[in-house]
């Protein structure tokens, strides 16, 4: 089974077209941490093997 989750900040919510929105409708479980207006560090575990981490953002 494959498991997609996202960590996402506030400020990626509240509005019909935000990131939270679009990775809902794609069925990817989001997650938002409250406790942080913005998020800088992105990861991304490929595989369950690999993992990417860093302040830049992927691009598809």
């Amino acid at each position: 089974m494959e498991h997609r989750r996202v960590i996402l900040d506030r400020k990626e919510t509240g509005s019909q077209y935000s990131s939270a929105d679009f990775l809902a409708h794609a069925r990817i479980v989001t997650l938002i941490d409250g406790a942080h207006a913005i998020n800088h560090n992105k990861v991304m575990v490929i595989d369950g093997l690999a993992v990417i981490t860093g302040s830049f953002n992927f691009r598809a």
